[in-house]
């Protein structure tokens, strides 16, 4: 290879470095999950996946391993059954629930990021199921080679999993899962099972764009570089038992082609079509477009949605009226102390006491420190556990303040009473 061309891939793989330490779950491995099959018994779909994720932890980097233990690897990451009588997975033999919600997780997430909202509507008698979207729970180079298609079929398996089991139906969906629930109901707006959707930081547009249009370019390169596989400063240690740390360029990339899907079928609907949602985004998340998410809201809320509006730390409640009008409260504060300074896009679905993203856990988000020319003084601040909890944009503009992506919301209760409220209309 010449040496302009050596120059030329380092420069669209991001200036990724040569000797960037790729590990073998930076590759596609032989354990990815993908599709389950038509008609496949939800707790069977859930066991053949469970093996699949065991399988996936031996992969792990020497750190992932020295910190996560199997048994939390696989709990936090395979899809999961939920009823009003306990959480042995019955599949097609669970009785019959009045209500049911399925649960879709976000991009390089996995389903644990819904456990929290998931235990609620447990104890609020809704059958409640999790999945795994194709390319995630194992490593994050199953994330490379995945197409979007993928996940949108996914989504459609667990719906049919419901379909002769509840009367009624949620979609409850966080990030990309949100995007998933909207593209669903936007195909099938007259799919009589689905009652409303509930939309976690939904990702109905993304921030970057730009980045994410030439993000499919990287397969022109990778083959020759692998490290091109990875946004700059996506190859990480991935010592989180419930989410990737490594972003690979294709999982954003097919985010977008779902943004751009959704875009689509809302153009081809009737101007005055409307479907029922509770929307809950933060104006700080640096992921998603929480402009879009309100203005989808705004376009398309039926009468008895809900916006909670997270505006750094006061809530803001948007309630569409049975005559289609807006009303609103006053800005409510939301505080956590003086730690706590923004809700990020991870915070919004985990409550303060979540053993592993809570206000007490065992893991801290202090990615945006790691890397050469970063703060190390700050990030080992931010992993002892003296930083406040922000956002990424909050710690390239605060120098002197230590900031750990905050992982949790200090107003979950109130959240997760509303969801239940709104999913209690059809218990």
């Amino acid at each position: 290879m010449s040496i302009l061309a050596a120059a030329t891939l380092s420069v669209l793989a991001g200036c990724a470095p040569w000797g960037a330490d790729l590990g073998d779950r930076h590759y596609p491995s032989e354990v990815a999950i993908g599709v389950p099959k038509a008609g496949t018994d939800f707790c069977a779909y859930r066991d053949e996946t469970a093996v699949q994720i065991k399988a996936a932890y031996g992969l792990g980097s020497d750190a992932a391993k020295k910190r996560i233990d199997e048994a939390a690897f696989v709990n936090a990451r395979q899809p999961f059954e939920w009823s009003r009588d306990g959480d042995v997975c019955r599949g097609a033999a669970v009785p019959r629930h009045r209500v049911g919600a399925l649960l879709i997780h976000g991009l390089s997430d996995s389903p644990f990021l819904l456990h929290d909202i998931g235990r609620k509507l447990q104890a609020e008698g809704v059958l409640v199921r999790g999945i795994v979207l194709p390319g995630h729970g194992t490593v994050p180079g199953d994330l490379v080679d995945v197409d979007q298609a993928g996940w949108v079929a996914a989504t459609a398996f667990g719906i049919e999993t419901f379909r002769d089991q509840v009367d009624a139906l949620y979609l409850v969906g966080f990030s990309t899962g949100g995007g998933l629930s909207v593209n669903y109901m936007l195909a099938n707006p007259d799919d009589p099972l689905i009652k409303g959707m509930v939309l976690l930081a939904p990702a109905v547009a993304i921030q970057n764009t730009l980045v994410a249009r030439i993000g499919g370019l990287h397969k022109l390169y990778s083959w020759a570089l692998p490290t091109g596989n990875w946004v700059p400063g996506g190859i990480q240690d991935d010592v989180d038992e419930a989410k990737y740390e490594s972003f690979s360029k294709n999982g954003g990339f097919q985010v977008f082609r779902l943004t751009q899907a959704i875009a689509d079928k809302r153009g081809r609907l009737p101007d005055d079509r409307r479907l029922r949602m509770l929307i809950a985004v933060s104006d700080n998340d640096e992921t998603i477009d929480p402009k879009a998410a309100k203005d989808f809201f705004d376009a398309m809320a039926a009468p008895g949605s809900a916006l909670v509006n997270y505006r750094r730390l006061t809530r803001h409640v948007v309630r569409r009226t049975a005559n289609g009008d807006n009303a609103t409260n006053g800005d409510v504060p939301v505080d956590d102390g003086e730690k706590y300074a923004a809700l990020s896009h991870v915070s919004v679905t985990n409550r303060p006491g979540n053993p592993h993203y809570g206000r007490n856990g065992d893991y801290r988000n202090c990615l945006h420190y790691m890397g050469s020319g970063k703060n190390k003084d700050a990030l080992q601040r931010c992993r002892d556990g003296d930083a406040t909890n922000g956002t990424t944009k909050m710690a390239k503009e605060m120098q002197d303040t230590a900031i750990q992506r905050s992982t949790y919301n200090p107003d979950f209760a109130d959240l997760a009473q509303r969801i239940a409220d709104f999913v209690g209309d059809d218990r």
